[in-house]
């Protein structure tokens, strides 16, 4: 099982506020799978960019998911780097001229 909580900031920016999975499905992908069911969700409300405050013990997670780091600071008294991932939509035409959106 895994936990994601999501709370927007304004109409484009979404926090992740919450996301953790146990350490038995962290070998299972349970982790990556909501990473991209999350971006996708995102995507089609119009959020443009994630935000996230990450422990050091989930920077390496995350940075394989592809976000940017930002600066580090405490929380809780606990040290954590704030993360970004911009949310991009992919358009592609095929040969029929018509096109689809990708997440």
């Amino acid at each position: 099982m895994a936990v994601l909580t999501l709370k927007p900031v304004d109409n484009k920016i979404v926090k992740n506020e919450t996301g953790c999975s146990g350490p038995k499905k962290s070998i299972k992908g349970i982790g990556n799978l909501s990473g991209a069911r999350k971006r996708k969700i995102c995507s089609s409300k119009g959020f443009e960019k994630i935000e996230l405050h990450a422990r050091d013990t989930a920077v390496d997670f995350i940075k394989n998911q592809v976000y940017s780091r930002g600066k580090i600071f405490k929380e809780v008294g606990i040290d954590h780097l704030s993360m970004y991932k911009i949310l991009t939509i992919i358009l592609y035409f095929n040969l029929s001229n018509e096109w689809r959106i990708l997440h």
